[in-house]
């Protein structure tokens, strides 16, 4: 009996991972799987959606809050000790505001955006987190004297932050990179992006080894999801390479940085560093 539920909780998982991945980009936090992990909301898209499915064998709770959160000039996000002056939270409505799942089901979460009129152009920018709600597993066991002996097992999970964009107006922004480096005994790539403009940006970075005797360019590295976020002007990041660069030869490293947001001017750069 137990092993026909558990082989229905399977069957109803996959049902469900397969939804989700029609919806978007997805990915595996902990004991649930998000999709998508990042919500862009404007004046002509005003609301959206989170799909949360709990692909563990155990019943999940989670509080829902909007919190503020900074990005470090490394790519770190941190949640910030007051309202960040580009805040989202005023502006956002979402419900429900508390989920529990049990093994393989799945919640949406609906986000709203309200805007007043003439409202100045821009970007603004929330999280939305995922506070786990649970109790320490108390048991009571005997000793090898013979007393009872209280052992407290508590699992720790998480907290998961998902960012909410929201766009006003005439948004804009471009990218550059510099300070371009090769770390790490020739296994990775460090370089500088700087944003500008009044929004975030987001893409994904691909590293190619050009050789020097004019053959084809081989692509050694891969890094997705990369974010300046506004109004931060600039962040490093350090990309592991899938070939080091001592076994290639001579020859020039170009690192891309092509912006994902579906949107007109999205950001686009070439850097080229000089390897050897």
């Amino acid at each position: 009996m137990l092993s026909s539920v558990s082989t229905k909780i399977r069957i109803l998982t996959i049902g469900i991972l397969a939804l989700v991945s029609t919806l978007g980009m997805a990915q595996k936090l902990g004991d649930m799987l998000i999709s998508p992990t990042r919500l862009t909301l404007d004046e002509k898209n005003r609301g959206g959606s989170i799909v949360v499915v709990n692909t563990s064998q155990n019943t999940v709770r989670y509080r829902l809050n909007l919190v503020d959160m900074n990005m470090s000039p490394e790519g770190v996000i941190k949640k910030s000790g007051e309202p960040t002056h580009n805040s989202a939270i005023n502006f956002l409505r979402f419900s429900p505001r508390e989920i529990t799942l049990s093994p393989g089901t799945s919640q949406k979460i609906r986000i709203l955006s309200v805007i007043p009129l003439n409202f100045p152009d821009g970007e603004m920018r929330s999280h939305l987190e995922f506070e786990p709600i649970g109790r320490p597993n108390t048991t009571t066991k005997s000793s090898d004297e013979g007393q009872n002996v209280v052992s407290t097992n508590i699992n720790v999970r998480l907290v998961v932050t998902i960012p909410i964009i929201v766009r006003v107006g005439n948004v804009f922004s471009t990218a550059l990179m510099s300070d371009g480096s090769i770390e790490q005994k020739g296994s990775a790539v460090k370089v500088s992006i700087h944003r500008e403009g009044n929004s975030s940006i987001r893409g994904d970075m691909f590293v190619h080894f050009k050789p020097a005797n004019g053959g084809k360019s081989v692509l050694v590295g891969v890094s997705r999801g990369v974010a300046v976020y506004y109004p931060n002007p600039t962040r490093s990041i350090l990309i592991g390479l899938q070939k080091n660069l001592s076994s290639l030869g001579e020859g020039d490293v170009e690192v891309q940085f092509v912006e994902s947001d579906k949107r007109k001017n999205s950001a686009s750069k070439l850097f080229v560093i000089h390897s050897r």
